[in-house]
């Protein structure tokens, strides 16, 4: 994880439970903000960046399922982004053929 600096206090529990999520999953990581209801991180894989928000300060938070719905979102952004690619690439070749 990068920006390791910005932590003036030690990382919760489930801070460090996302931290070891992200990076066990692939993620490149860095830590941009630190606020005491949340964490604001750059997360990176595969090409795709994105910003994620640990809320923090809730004792009844439930870290898995956050980490879990980050994951479903993620997903998505990444075949969002590749759907995107391959449209600009079809109407591209459309646009070469149609000035043949």
């Amino acid at each position: 994880m990068k920006n390791l600096d910005l932590h003036e206090w030690s990382f919760s529990k489930g801070e460090k439970y996302a931290i070891r999520w992200l990076e066990s999953h692939g993620f490149d990581v860095t830590l941009n903000k630190r606020h005491i209801s949340v964490d604001v991180f750059t997360v990176s894989k595969d090409g795709i960046t994105d910003t994620f928000r640990l809320p923090l300060g809730d004792s009844k938070i439930n870290y898995r399922k956050v980490m879990e719905q980050f994951e479903r979102n993620f997903s998505m952004l990444t075949e969002l982004t590749r759907l995107r690619q391959e449209a600009k690439v079809k109407e591209a070749s459309q646009n070469a053929t149609d000035f043949s």
